[in-house]
């Protein structure tokens, strides 16, 4: 991701989507609280909600459903 803000902006959302109980919230709250204090980014806007909400869904949808033929 480089060394620059973006990418602190865009590591912050992916280190609160992987830590929260409610993902997307605290990802969104550590971006917001970052991109506030030291630089304002729009990428990293809208990376994080993209592969979190739309490619780790299928991704989970993938996985449980090997899972389930696996062991059945």
């Amino acid at each position: 991701m480089g060394r620059d803000c973006q990418a602190a902006v865009i590591c912050s959302g992916f280190g609160g989507f992987y830590s929260g109980s409610t993902p997307m919230h605290s990802a969104m709250a550590n971006m917001t609280v970052l991109s506030k204090r030291y630089c304002a980014v729009h990428k990293g806007f809208m990376i994080v909600p993209q592969v979190c909400g739309f490619f780790v869904d299928l991704a989970n949808a993938v996985i449980i459903q090997s899972f389930l033929n696996w062991f059945a």
